[in-house]
């Protein structure tokens, strides 16, 4: 039992391994999120929907029966006012009864289920389009969460860095005290600096664990506080059009709108049908037999309504606005994007000319840390001085990893915008 048991654990242990990823690529949190997202389970359920409507649609043009029952009192009935001598005239009954089946034969219905069928499909489009879009703005959030992380992990590297120098100043000053040649004091400077480096390091590591939490969230898988993020080649700005889902969802509107426009029209066209009465009651056809019979009729129904055609303009001409405004829409998302493209286009410039002046500036200040570790060495310079020194290279160089992620995300952004 205790066998099985631990089997058993250490199959658990593996599996639970194997669920949580080493590393992880922005494009497989891209299709992770959006595989994970609630609303990819309504694409299937909007397709779903869309052919029961489409198939209900086309049973209108299968035969339609309907049954029908009346039961009525009447206050008077037809009589005749003659009496004719040897001759018994019926009299009908006041109340009377009557139940029939009707089947219909549609042979002409103005292209209505036709217009539904479309409709149908064009709304299930519509509809589809609109997710596409919700979904397609998750690329955002992720950009965010995963080169947010992205940035703490770089700065937690500079962190170790300047932890390392600390700590070699720790031990020089340590070993000029020990010579009396350092005051204790001076050890207590880069104590000090070790303390709030790791306080800092600390803060850097619960938002990283937040941003973590967040991104597992996204994806819908969890995520260990080891987990590498793989940093993502930088993107080129290559112009292209625009291809976001958005215009796809005001295409798939018009389409609905023009939908509608051809149903307008089958509203004031002509309809026939064949038809088939059959029934029982008092009286059936022959209204002078005051008894209960069957009866039956059938023959061909024509109908035309006219009064559809009153309002046919003005609602034609409602579409006709709401295409109007789907064009005003289109237009004024197209404006806004290409704004967000050159402030994008832009803002790739300045992080360009910032990391090459972060790597100048990086250099200088590490060739003045080195002189200056050098000078606290030979006890020419004080701990103060070499700890400043040493903090103004690790800005430079959490600066520069600023900058590059910012270069990054910059890149990834305007894809999104583009729709690429």
């Amino acid at each position: 039992m205790k066998k099985m048991m631990y089997t058993i654990a250490v199959m658990a242990w593996g599996w639970n391994v194997q669920a949580q990823p080493d590393s992880l690529s922005l494009a497989g949190c891209y299709l992770k999120a959006e595989a994970n997202y609630p609303l990819i389970a309504e694409q299937g359920l909007i397709a779903s929907t869309a052919g029961y409507t489409i198939e209900n649609a086309r049973k209108g043009l299968l035969p339609q029966i309907n049954l029908y029952g009346q039961a009525s009192y009447q206050s008077e009935v037809t009589g005749f006012p003659i009496s004719i001598p040897g001759v018994e005239i019926p009299t009908i009954s006041k109340d009377q009864y009557k139940l029939y089946g009707e089947v219909t034969q549609v042979l002409y219905d103005g292209g209505a289920v036709v217009g539904q069928t479309k409709l149908a499909e064009a709304k299930a489009k519509q509809e589809q389009a609109d997710i596409r879009t919700k979904l397609y703005q998750l690329r955002r959030s992720v950009n965010e969460l995963y080169f947010g992380i992205l940035l703490i992990d770089n700065c937690l590297l500079v962190n170790d860095l300047r932890r390392k120098d600390l700590q070699r100043g720790l031990e020089q000053v340590q070993g000029a005290i020990a010579e009396g040649a350092a005051l204790r004091s001076h050890a207590d400077v880069f104590r000090a600096e070790l303390i709030q480096l790791e306080q800092n390091a600390m803060e850097q590591r619960t938002m990283r664990g937040a941003y973590l939490q967040m991104l597992a969230h996204y994806i819908g898988e969890e995520l260990q506080e080891q987990v590498v993020l793989q940093t993502p080649p930088p993107v080129s700005f290559i112009a292209g059009q625009v291809t976001r889902p958005e215009l796809d969802g005001i295409e798939a509107t018009k389409d609905v709108i023009a939908a509608e426009g051809r149903l307008l029209l089958v509203k004031s066209r002509p309809k026939a049908q064949l038809f088939a009465q059959g029934g029982y009651g008092r009286p059936a056809l022959n209204f002078l037999k005051n008894d209960f019979s069957f009866y039956g009729i059938g023959g061909l129904r024509v109908s035309w309504p006219i009064a559809a055609g009153y309002t046919l303009k003005g609602e034609r001409q409602i579409l006709r606005n709401k295409l109007a405004s789907l064009e005003v829409q289109r237009e004024l998302f197209l404006f806004r994007t290409h704004q967000s493209l050159l402030q994008q286009e832009g803002e790739r410039s300045k992080w360009l000319s910032l990391l090459a002046s972060d790597q100048e500036l990086i250099t200088l200040r590490e060739s003045v840390k080195d002189v200056s570790a050098s000078q606290l060495a030979n006890g020419v310079k004080l701990p103060s001085d070499y700890v400043r020194d040493l903090n103004a290279e690790g800005v430079a160089r959490e600066n520069y990893q600023y900058h590059q992620i910012q270069f990054l995300l910059n890149g990834y952004n305007h894809q999104a915008t583009l729709g690429q």
